[in-house]
């Protein structure tokens, strides 16, 4: 039997992406979800998986929206009352976060997610940012919950409770691209389990405003509940774990 993690990340980046993520889940392969807390469509998102069996994280987000934080108490990640893009963090020659103004948004986003969901996350992710100054604020908030902390695609993998995992961002623009990368990701695999990450969405006016990931969202969602995608699974006897089963 094969093992495969399948995530679906940006729960609340907007009412459309959230109606794509929920497809994922009731018609099709996904069963972890990353939800963004900080913005408006959170809580309609949250509400669409209340009740869901699905695994439920945070994905901490500097990068879109407007902080949780007081503007003028992190000012190495607004411009003005909003979070910097994140081009502006991944195309700097330094590291412009200021650690201690991570840790503090993270922390707060955390709290956000409990008051929210009334829970804790099944785990900590990261959106969009390499900075290690914010990478190393969500690990230390999630060692110091004592959460499991999912950073950035890395060669050698991470291991979760003497678990090897590959995080990977799926490829592929259409479905017939990312049935091909799915198809090698299981075919290739060893001891060590893939996380494979989707954007999942429908296309919505608050989406094409702020991102650069718009038409593809759309494939991943018609991929992702595809028949030839859940047959495949079955006849090959491929097990979709939860992030809590690790």
């Amino acid at each position: 039997m094969k093992k495969i993690i399948v995530r679906a990340d940006d729960l609340g980046y907007s009412e459309a992406v959230n109606y794509g993520i929920a497809k994922t889940v009731r018609q099709g392969i996904i069963n972890n979800v990353s939800l963004m807390v900080n913005l408006p469509a959170a809580n309609q998102g949250y509400q669409l998986f209340a009740n869901s069996p699905c695994c439920l994280g945070l994905h901490v987000n500097i990068s879109s929206g407007k902080p949780l934080s007081a503007a003028e108490s992190i000012p190495t990640l607004v411009e003005g009352t909003v979070f910097k893009k994140s081009s502006v963090y991944n195309q700097a020659k330094t590291d412009v976060v200021a650690f201690e103004e991570a840790v503090q948004e993270v922390q707060k986003q955390l709290e956000r997610f409990r008051e929210l969901t009334g829970a804790d996350p099944a785990y900590l992710d990261i959106h969009a940012v390499l900075s290690p100054n914010f990478i190393e604020a969500a690990k230390r908030i999630a060692d110091q919950n004592g959460l499991p902390f999912f950073g950035i695609p890395s060669e050698k993998g991470m291991s979760i409770n003497h678990q090897q995992i590959k995080l990977q961002i799926a490829a592929g623009e259409n479905e017939t691209e990312l049935m091909q990368f799915f198809k090698t990701t299981v075919e290739d695999q060893d001891q060590t389990v893939p996380l494979l990450v989707y954007h999942p969405g429908f296309i919505d006016a608050v989406l094409i405003r702020n991102s650069s990931l718009v038409n593809k969202r759309v494939f991943e969602t018609s991929f992702l509940t595809s028949k030839e995608l859940i047959d495949y699974i079955q006849e090959n006897d491929i097990h979709l774990l939860k992030l809590t089963d690790i």
